[in-house]
């Protein structure tokens, strides 16, 4: 079957089997480096997507269910402005993520600051819930997200 989508801002067209899932679609047809399919059950956050601007797991979503959404990942993030504040905050305060959960912490992260400039602590550890790394503790994301938010926020604003 033939899908039409935006990825990463182009318009993408390609030819599927409908037993692909949306992982393997970005991956095998558009050379996605950022994303993996570990787990396969959308536990780890590895295969995590933005999917019209919210989180999703590329794991378990059907590839056909990509037809005519707006998907963003981790390469197009890496471009953004905001991917230079919140990666050099995280840098700084050495948020050290293994490379199967950088995707997904930094997802969430974006989806987090467009969201609001200011989530609540319940928003940020909701959002952390699409994500599973033992390297990280979920406080030291937080405090070190906030302060990125703040800089990001303040990026925003001068010209």
């Amino acid at each position: 079957m033939n899908i039409e989508f935006t990825l990463n801002g182009s318009t993408q067209s390609t030819n599927i089997s409908s037993a692909e899932r949306a992982v393997d679609v970005l991956v095998r047809h558009f050379d996605i480096h950022s994303l993996s399919a570990n787990c396969l059950s959308g536990k780890c956050g590895s295969c995590l997507i933005l999917v019209d601007g919210n989180p999703v797991y590329s794991c378990t979503l059907p590839g056909f269910l990509l037809r005519e959404r707006r998907v963003e990942t981790l390469e197009a993030f890496q471009k953004t402005k905001e991917f230079v504040v919140i990666s050099s905050e995280f840098q700084k305060e050495g948020i050290d993520v293994c490379c199967a959960g950088n995707n997904a912490f930094m997802l969430i992260a974006l989806y987090l600051a467009r969201k609001s400039i200011a989530p609540s602590d319940d928003d940020i550890r909701e959002a952390l819930a699409n994500a599973y790394c033992d390297c990280l503790a979920p406080e030291h994301y937080i405090r070190t997200l906030r302060t990125a938010l703040h800089r990001l926020d303040t990026a925003r604003k001068t010209p």
